[in-house]
């Protein structure tokens, strides 16, 4: 990868709008998408030795092992990579005379309006370091799978120990 210019990888978790508005074809299963991130980090570590990271995922759906180590917590978890993002947009034709419109916002926080915590966060002891799922994604799966983390990932952070695993895929 490096050897074709590629050194920085982000994988960001499809927002479901316009086509993939309400698609269980465009959108998979948070799971699904989880299964898959624990063997490209191990991969990662192992090989590839790329600026990687994961976003627009709810903390309690990535692999424990991203949890579980500070290290790993902050290199791969995307949010954590994100800078501030000022955003021009020009709309032709949306205001009510026909011209162009020109939108002017913060991404960080205007993606907050696209996002929710489902009910099973509301317990959840990180619910104030997790962004929540996009609300598109509970108009397609609902929200029985979400139930707050398993792991205080703000202890880990602290650098406190945690049970020692390791990236087994």
């Amino acid at each position: 990868m490096k050897g074709l210019g590629i050194d920085n990888i982000r994988f960001n978790f499809i927002r479901p709008s316009l086509l993939a508005a309400g698609s269980r074809v465009w959108v998979p299963p948070i799971d699904r998408v989880r299964d898959a991130i624990a063997p490209l980090v191990a991969l990662n570590e192992k090989k590839l030795h790329l600026r990687m990271n994961f976003a627009d995922i709810p903390l309690c759906k990535l692999p424990w092992e991203l949890l579980s180590q500070k290290r790993l917590f902050e290199k791969y978890v995307g949010e954590n990579w994100d800078l501030v993002t000022e955003v021009s947009h020009a709309a032709p034709y949306a205001s009510e005379d026909g011209t162009e419109e020109i939108l002017r916002f913060n991404w960080q926080q205007r993606r907050q309006e696209f996002k929710a915590h489902p009910a099973g966060c509301r317990e959840c002891i990180e619910q104030t370091l997790c962004e929540g799922i996009w609300k598109g994604y509970l108009d397609i799966y609902g929200e029985r799978e979400f139930v707050g983390c398993s792991v205080q990932i703000s202890t880990v952070l602290a650098g406190a120990r945690t049970s020692k695993t390791r990236l087994s895929r």
